[in-house]
């Protein structure tokens, strides 16, 4: 299986806690975001992480090199990062592809147990969920409607009523279904919508695939998108240790 972390964005709504440094470099205890998925990722079943990168990528490449934890480092350039989205930035990582996938948002705290939990599911096409009502009219989370244990609509925009879970941050696929997202993906760079996130692919394989909800329970995790979010996880792992 490959890993697939997306960290091209420029993540504007940090402010200047990124001028110097891309997000997924923000520390986070004793380890960076990216760094704390690469060991989350680091077993067995994972034999390369491959590493979208585009807004000061040579800060993630300095850091990470091609070699980190035991597993094998790769890198995408999406040199369009500022006027595209992660569908493009995944798309660009088509001839690196050969097997099931994981991608997760490099911008995304999980802890580790839960990452390997994932990983080793028996399910094929699945996508890691938050049951958690909290989150269900924050407008930011994408949202998924589950039926009879199945994930039958996704969307940020997804109406209240239609709701029963939010997306984390983590996806798998396998190795022929990646491969249909990446023809849906390049039909709509094609039309012109490169700006589109890469839930868009994931709404026309929902109509042909069973894509099973693995929940995350009680684990802690964070979407990072905002220095307020930042200052809130970064004070629950200071609780932590």
């Amino acid at each position: 299986m490959k890993a697939i972390i997306c960290a091209a964005g420029r993540g504007r709504r940090m402010g200047s806690f990124i001028k110097k440094i891309p997000k997924s470099l923000l520390s986070l205890g004793d380890k960076t975001l990216i760094e704390n998925l690469i060991f989350a990722l680091s077993i067995e079943t994972i034999d390369e992480i491959i590493i979208l990168t585009g807004y000061l990528e040579n800060k993630i490449k300095n850091k990470l090199g091609y070699k980190f934890n035991g597993k094998k480092i790769s890198y995408v350039t999406n040199k369009l990062f500022s006027e595209t989205n992660n569908m493009y930035s995944l798309f660009l990582s088509k001839d690196k592809i050969d097997d099931d996938i994981i991608f997760i948002s490099g911008d995304v705290y999980l802890g580790q147990s839960i990452v390997k939990e994932f990983i080793t599911s028996p399910n094929p096409n699945s996508i890691l969920i938050d049951t958690n009502p909290d989150y269900f009219s924050d407008n930011d989370p994408v949202k998924v409607t589950i039926v009879d244990n199945k994930i039958t609509s996704i969307d940020k925009k997804l109406p209240l009523y239609e709701t029963n879970g939010v997306a984390v941050g983590a996806y798998k696929m396998s190795y022929v279904v990646f491969l249909q997202f990446l023809d849906i993906a390049e039909g709509l760079i094609e039309e012109g919508f490169v700006e589109y996130g890469y839930i868009e692919p994931i709404k026309f394989l929902l109509k042909k695939h069973d894509y099973i909800p693995h929940l995350i329970g009680g684990e802690i995790w964070c979407d990072i998108d905002t220095p307020e979010e930042y200052s809130a996880i970064n004070n629950i792992m200071r609780h932590k240790r």
